[in-house]
């Protein structure tokens, strides 16, 4: 499965971070980054010192590649624009968090996926954790009654995708009411779900 990097700017922390897991761990099985772009000037240079074929354009990239993992963590404000030259290709996407900036935005993602018939996700790594794990074993979400989570991050509007991951994950989605405390640095989030069931959330960045 050749996969093609689609950023913002590509010499990023997710960039960096998800070529080495998929070439450490992936390969063998068959998964490799086999091209990149980037909307800013300093893509070539990334790809020339990880060994990765740059393409100008999403359209050129598109026949050496399977599926597309559009990226940019830091600029969801760019992903409506880069999925619009991405989809028409008709191959599977995952869209990086931070999804969209707002709910108007992440609605139109989908949307122009559904135009163009591409299965797409989108995740943080915290879903995939020891929790998720421990929670099948006491029973599956249907017994977490209340959960508290504490997460760091460089700020609310990017990093508390992760914590919310967390509850999401374990507890579901039926929220009926979300409350938040603080401002700046200290951030807490009230979720009350349908049943009488809680989550506290307390992000610190």
């Amino acid at each position: 499965m050749k996969i093609g990097f689609v950023d913002y700017e590509l010499d990023e922390f997710h960039a960096n971070t998800y070529l080495r897991i998929i070439r450490a761990e992936s390969l063998a099985k068959g998964f490799e980054v086999a091209g990149c772009t980037a909307m800013t000037s300093g893509g070539k240079q990334w790809a020339e010192e990880n060994d990765v074929p740059f393409y100008d354009t999403v359209e050129a990239m598109n026949e050496g590649v399977d599926c597309f993992a559009v990226l940019a963590p830091s600029n969801p404000e760019m992903h409506l624009d880069m999925c619009e030259k991405v989809f028409p290709c008709g191959k599977p996407t995952f869209v990086d968090k931070t999804f969209a900036p707002d709910f108007e935005t992440a609605k139109r993602i989908f949307e122009l996926a559904d135009e163009w018939n591409v299965p797409v996700s989108s995740s943080s790594a915290l879903r995939y954790t020891g929790i998720q794990d421990h929670v099948q074993t006491v029973g599956g979400r249907s017994n977490v009654q209340h959960m508290v989570v504490f997460a760091p991050g460089g700020s609310v509007h990017e990093y508390v995708i992760h914590p919310l991951e967390i509850v999401v994950s374990c507890m579901g989605a039926s929220v009926t009411g979300v409350s938040k405390r603080g401002q700046g640095e200290y951030v807490q989030l009230l979720i009350d779900y349908a049943g009488g069931k809680t989550a506290t959330l307390n992000l610190y960045c």
